[in-house]
This record gives C-alpha cells, sequence and structure tokens, in this order.
C-alpha cells in the first residue's frame, strides 16, 4: 500500500507536528520550572538562627536569649566554630514544649 502526498499535503501536516511539540515542551519546561522554584525556597529557609534572629523570633531580648542558652538554660543550641547558631526545629520544638508548660 502506498500512500501518495503532495508537497502542499505535507505543510499542514508538520506545522501541526510542530506545534504538538512545542506544546510538549513547554508543558515539560513549566513543570521543570516549577520544581526547579519549590527546590529553591526549600533551600533559601535556614536551618539554623544568628542569636539576634532567634532572640527576634522568640520575642525576647539577645541578653535573654543568652541567659536561658544551653548549658545555663533550657534553650537548645550548637556551636558553629565560634559562633553560636539556634537550631529553627529545636527552638520550635522547645517553644512547643514551653508552650505546654513542660519546660522553661
Amino acid at each position: 500500500m502506498k500512500i501518495h502526498l503532495e508537497p502542499d499535503d505535507l505543510v499542514p501536516l508538520v506545522r501541526e507536528i510542530v506545534r504538538e511539540t512545542l506544546r510538549t515542551v513547554a508543558e515539560e519546561q513549566q513543570a521543570r520550572d516549577g520544581r526547579r522554584e519549590r527546590e529553591t525556597a526549600a533551600e533559601r529557609q535556614a536551618l539554623t538562627l544568628r542569636p539576634r534572629e532567634a532572640a527576634k523570633l522568640l520575642g525576647i531580648s539577645e541578653r535573654t536569649l543568652w541567659s536561658l542558652t544551653q548549658p545555663r538554660g533550657p534553650i537548645p543550641s550548637v556551636k558553629l566554630g565560634r559562633r553560636v547558631a539556634y537550631p529553627v526545629d529545636l527552638l520550635r520544638e522547645w517553644l512547643l514544649k514551653a508552650a505546654k508548660g513542660s519546660e522553661v
């Protein structure tokens, strides 16, 4: 079985194939961009806070934060080189416990 096509018959077919291909590529690009944007937002969220940021988050002064920082007090912190940092996850856990009255 042979199909005979004239050059004028091919133009609309090629245009439709190109249109569908471009649409598919655009959809795939949008999906990749969406994933990349979500990953970037997650990376931007800090894992630790500096003392000033932690105090502001907790609504207390830096001096109060220092007096409540472990080992003197219950607020968890970590040492990164010479810098003291407050892990966001541990601060949230501590706040939940403090709100329940089990620790302050």
